[in-house]
């Protein structure tokens, strides 16, 4: 039979070492089935290999001393009767996959969104070696991706399985890249193997973006063929101060409440989501200050539900605030005229105050500050307390006095006509 003309330009284009030069092969007629024979050892110390798989099938393999077992493979389809020969190598190929995680257990807001990407690097013989280098010197060189032969986009979003996400409903937050060169076509020397991560690029939160400095992500590649990210789900802390308008006297015994609230309503009531906020109120110390720790983002309202002795409310006792992901705003309620409500962030006045109505609110550095005047006054007590029954006696007392005035004049002047 004739030989089989491959040549070093073939194998180079297929990923093959360069210097892996094969000619002048000749197959025999009888040649054993799923049996290995060596083909050719290489000056560079590869070995080339061939099985036949069936008649017209054999089996290329690359292999140098089992350090690159398998870098790549091809099939040799040809026939007897006509000597036509035709060499497809391919690649060896790997997966990576992203799995999105969050800090602490913690339930990712339902409009998150997570951009991520995949990266490649291979370690390149540094050339030249300094000088006095006594091991191999290697450094990590980024590796185009789409040059390499990856076919698939590299930057994916993640969003829980929704709609416009790459993820899906059955696997949220997790993506795999397949088919994936596991080695990467050099100019010159033989391949290099690839060393794939994932970075994320950008986090939003209901179209607001997570600065990444301050709620970085975390990632892991200790698996091989996984990165698993984790992120911070961004929540602050802020605290009230309560004090008197006219003194400034902290004032102890006021609780506030707190309740997330949609950002808009058809009414010109907020509109609450959840439950109502049922719980007891955080009340203020001797200090006059109380905290609210670690709450998400979203549209709130603070409602002060106990007043401190001697203070009354100033209108409803209510004020609105915004967390987003550049912190916390003071809001200002704006009815439509269609009796819609909506809400406006309040902007520095005078000095740079931030103030509306009693409540002023301060930002220095990561203290976050809301200020809540007071003024004396015969405060209203609760519904239905013994205050409101103590008021409903007087009330009646002064009503059947006032009868009995009357009662007692008419009879003196029914008396004195009488005469």
């Amino acid at each position: 039979m004739s030989a089989l003309p491959l040549v070093n330009n073939d194998l180079a284009d297929n990923n093959l070492p360069r210097d892996a030069t094969v000619d002048n092969v000749h197959w025999v007629d009888g040649l054993p089935i799923n049996h290995e024979f060596v083909w050719k050892a290489q000056p560079n110390g590869y070995k080339v290999s061939f099985t036949r798989y069936n008649t017209n099938t054999i089996h290329v393999k690359v292999d140098n001393h089992g350090a690159f077992s398998n870098i790549c493979y091809g099939t040799i389809q040809y026939d007897y009767t006509a000597g036509a020969t035709n060499f497809n190598n391919t690649l060896k190929t790997v997966s990576h996959s992203v799995d999105k995680d969050w800090a602490d257990g913690k339930t990712p807001p339902e409009d998150s969104v997570i951009v991520v990407e995949l990266q490649g690097t291979v370690q390149r013989l540094v050339n030249p070696q300094p000088e006095g280098q006594t091991e191999p010197l290697y450094e990590t060189v980024p590796v185009d991706l789409t040059a390499a032969g990856v076919t698939q986009k590299i930057q994916v979003t993640l969003n829980g399985g929704k709609d416009g996400g790459d993820d899906t409903a059955e696997n949220p937050w997790k993506y795999t890249w397949e088919n994936l060169p596991e080695y990467n076509k050099e100019t010159e020397g033989d391949p290099l193997k690839i060393t794939y991560s994932v970075k994320e690029i950008s986090y939003t939160i209901g179209g607001h973006t997570v600065n990444l400095k301050d709620f970085g992500p975390t990632e892991d590649n200790s698996t091989e063929g996984l990165t698993k990210i984790t992120n911070q789900i961004p929540a602050y802390d802020f605290e009230i101060l309560k004090i008197d308008a006219g003194t400034a006297q902290m004032l102890e015994g006021a609780g506030f409440t707190i309740q997330r609230i949609q950002p808009a309503s058809e009414i010109s009531e907020p509109t609450l989501i959840g439950e109502p906020s049922n719980c007891v109120p955080e009340v203020t110390g001797e200090n006059g200050k109380v905290s609210f720790n670690d709450i998400p983002l979203g549209y709130y309202v603070i409602e002060e539900t106990q007043l401190s002795d001697g203070y009354v409310l100033v209108e409803d006792g209510k004020f609105y605030i915004r967390i987003d992901t550049d912190g916390v705003k003071l809001l200002e309620k704006v009815i439509s005229d269609d009796g819609k409500l909506s809400f406006t962030e309040v902007q520095p006045g005078p000095g740079g105050r931030i103030k509306l109505g009693n409540v002023e609110l301060t930002v220095s550095g990561n203290n976050i500050t809301f200020t809540v005047e007071n003024t004396l006054g015969a405060a209203l007590p609760a519904a239905g307390g013994p205050g409101t029954n103590m008021l409903y006696f007087l009330g009646f007392t002064l009503i059947g006095l006032a009868g009995a005035g009357f009662v007692v004049k008419k009879k003196r002047r029914e008396a004195a006509e009488n005469r």
